[in-house]
C-alpha cells in the first residue's frame, strides 16, 4: 500500500525542520493568533437575532436549541459566556472567532502532515480564513465553526494514522466523530469516505474496532452533554417555546417528546426538517449548482482553484487513498448540500467544501514551487519569492473586499441571506420586555423569539414570561392545531400577545386587539 510521502526537511520548498517540528508550531501558534486578532476585530457584538440569538441565549441558560441539538456547543460556548469579559452574549460569539482560529492553524498542520511545504501550507490556511462563508461564521454566534475545527481533526488525524500507523489517531478521530453529532451533523457525511478509506488502508480488525471505540466515546458524550442539559430545563428552551405547542404540526402527542429519550431522537433524526432534505433532486441540483459556482469568486480565487486542481492531481498520484479520502467527502458534502431545500442559508453547508478545498490549494501551491526550484533560476530563494507571489494573488482577491472592515474594525457586510448584524433590536425588545404584563405569553417569528428570551431571562430577570414561536413548521405557513389549542387552554389566565396579525386565530375564535407594548405594535390575543 502506498503511504503519505513526507517532505525532506532539506527541500528549498519547506522549513528547517519536518511537519510538526519547532517552525511548524511556531508558525501554527502564528496563524491561529493573527486569526482571532482579524476575526475579533471584526465581530458582532451584542445580542444577535434568528439562530445566533438562540445560541447565545440557551449557552448562556444552558438550555436545548433547535435539532439536531448541538449539545456540545452548548457546552463549550457555555463555558465562554463564563468568562469575565464584556456581556455573555458577546462571549458566546467569541467562542466562535476562537473556534475558526484554531481551525486555521489546523489546516495548515493538515497540509503540511499532506506532505507540503510551508509556503503552500500557510496559503491554503490562510485562504479558507478569508474566504467569505467561514469569516462570517467565525464572527457570530454559530456551530460552523466549531464543527469545522472538529473535521480537520478528523481528517488530520486520519492521514496522521496514515503515516505512522499509530492507533491512538484513529482513536482521535473517532472521538472526534462521535463528539460533532453534539455540534453539527454534516461531520456524518465524512464516514462513508472514511470507511472506504480505512477499507483501502488495512484489513486490521483491530485498527477498526478502535476507531469505533472513538466514536462510540465522542458519541456518548454529546449523549450525556444531551442529558445535562435537558436535567437543567431553563424556561423557554427550546422544546417548551417551539416543538410542545405546535407538536401537531408533525403529528406528535406532547406526550412524545416529555422523555429524554424521546427528545434525543426528535433533535438527532432531524424530525423537524426531514421534509427538506432531498425532496427534489432534479429541480435542486441544478440551481444549488449554479448558486455554487457563482458564489465561489467569494471563497477562492481563480489563481485558488487552479492551484487546487494540481493539488488534486499530484494527490491522486502520490496518495490514491489520501486523494480518494478527500474527493469524496468533497462529492458527498456537495450532493447533500445540493438537495437541502433551506432556502438562502444553504451557503453554510458548503463550508466542508471550502476546508477541502484550502487543503488542495495548499498543496497545489507546493507543486508549483517544486516546478519552480527545477528551473535555472537566477537568484538564491528565488523560487520561494514565487511561490509567495503566487500564494497572495491566490489570497488578495478573496480578502480584499472586506480589508476595509478589518482596518476600521467593523464588521464586514456579507451578503448572505438572513445573516444576523448588529442592530438597536436589543434595545427595542429590552423596552417591550419592561411594559409587558406579568406572567404574558408571547408568540413572535423565530428571527426575534431567542432575543425575547435573552432579553427576558439573562438581563431582566423576568422568568415569568412565555415565548412561542408562531409557526415553527418550515415547510408550512400555518399555525398548528395544537398551538391554537394551547392558546385557548391559557387566554383566560394569562395575557396572549402575537407579534404578527394571524387570520388563522380569528377563524378559530378568537379575537386579535391592536395594542402597543412599549415601542412594539402587538395583537393582544383573547376569545371571543
Amino acid at each position: 500500500m502506498t503511504s503519505t510521502k513526507q517532505p525532506s526537511s532539506e527541500s528549498p520548498n519547506h522549513g528547517s525542520t519536518g511537519p510538526g517540528g519547532r517552525t511548524d508550531w511556531a508558525i501554527t501558534t502564528g496563524l491561529v493568533l493573527l486569526s482571532a486578532f482579524g476575526y475579533w476585530r471584526t465581530l458582532t457584538h451584542g445580542l444577535l437575532v434568528d439562530d445566533s440569538a438562540e445560541f447565545q441565549t440557551m449557552a448562556r441558560l444552558f438550555g436545548h436549541t433547535h435539532p439536531t441539538g448541538y449539545e456540545v456547543y452548548t457546552f463549550v460556548a457555555g463555558v465562554a459566556a463564563l468568562v469575565p469579559i464584556g456581556n455573555p452574549a458577546t462571549r458566546v460569539t467569541a467562542w466562535s472567532a476562537a473556534a475558526g482560529a484554531l481551525t486555521i492553524g489546523l489546516v495548515y498542520l493538515v497540509i503540511r502532515q499532506l506532505g507540503a511545504g510551508v509556503i503552500g501550507a500557510v496559503a491554503g490556511a490562510v485562504s479558507l480564513a478569508v474566504g467569505a462563508t467561514f469569516w462570517s461564521q467565525s464572527v457570530i454566534a454559530e456551530v460552523y465553526t466549531t464543527g469545522l475545527l472538529l473535521a480537520a481533526i478528523i481528517l488530520g488525524a486520519l492521514i496522521r494514522w496514515d503515516t505512522n500507523r499509530d492507533p491512538k489517531w484513529l482513536f482521535i478521530a473517532g472521538v472526534s466523530g462521535g463528539l460533532s453529532l453534539g455540534v453539527h451533523f454534516t461531520n456524518g457525511l465524512f464516514v462513508p469516505a472514511i470507511a472506504l478509506f480505512l477499507v483501502l488502508s488495512t484489513r486490521k480488525l483491530d485498527s477498526w474496532k478502535v476507531a469505533i471505540a472513538g466514536a462510540v466515546a465522542g458519541a456518548t458524550l454529546a449523549i450525556i452533554a444531551f442529558g445535562i442539559i435537558d436535567l437543567v430545563n431553563p424556561p423557554n428552551q427550546y422544546f417548551d417555546a417551539v416543538i410542545a405547542p405546535s407538536a401537531s404540526a408533525w403529528d406528535l402527542e406532547p406526550a412524545q417528546i416529555d422523555g429524554v429519550g424521546e427528545r434525543l431522537k426528535f433533535d438527532w433524526t432531524a424530525r423537524q426538517f426531514q421534509s427538506q432534505m432531498f425532496s427534489d433532486p432534479g429541480r435542486l441540483m441544478p440551481e444549488r449548482w449554479a448558486g455554487f459556482r457563482g458564489s465561489l469568486s467569494e471563497e477562492i480565487s481563480l489563481v485558488g482553484l487552479i492551484l487546487a486542481g494540481l493539488g488534486a492531481v499530484g494527490l491522486a498520484k502520490r496518495s490514491p487513498r489520501i486523494a480518494l479520502l478527500l474527493f469524496l467527502s468533497l462529492l458527498i458534502q456537495l450532493v447533500y448540500a445540493f438537495n437541502y431545500e433551506i432556502g438562502g442559508l444553504v451557503y453554510v453547508f458548503y463550508l466542508p467544501a471550502y476546508l477541502l478545498l484550502a487543503l488542495l490549494l495548499g498543496l497545489g501551491l507546493d507543486l508549483v514551487g517544486q516546478g519552480l526550484s527545477r528551473l535555472p533560476l537566477p537568484a538564491k530563494g528565488a523560487n520561494q519569492l514565487g511561490m509567495t507571489a503566487i500564494g497572495l494573488l491566490a489570497v488578495l482577491p478573496v480578502l480584499q473586499p472586506n480589508l476595509g472592515s478589518l482596518s476600521v474594525a467593523s464588521t464586514p457586510v456579507f451578503d448572505f441571506e438572513s445573516y444576523p448584524v448588529e442592530s438597536d433590536t436589543e434595545l427595542i425588545v429590552a423596552a417591550t420586555i419592561r411594559d409587558l404584563p406579568e406572567n404574558s405569553v408571547v408568540l413572535t417569528d423565530w428571527d426575534l423569539l431567542y432575543t425575547y428570551v435573552y432579553v427576558a431571562s439573562v438581563e431582566q430577570g423576568r422568568d415569568d414570561l412565555l415565548f412561542h414561536e408562531t409557526q415553527p413548521a418550515d415547510d408550512s405557513e400555518m399555525v398548528a392545531e395544537s398551538m391554537l389549542s394551547y392558546v385557548a387552554s391559557i387566554a383566560e389566565d394569562r395575557p396572549v400577545f402575537v407579534s404578527d396579525y394571524t387570520d388563522q386565530f380569528r377563524v378559530a375564535g378568537f379575537y386579535l386587539a391592536p395594542v402597543r407594548i412599549g415601542p412594539t405594535r402587538m395583537f393582544r390575543v383573547r376569545l371571543d
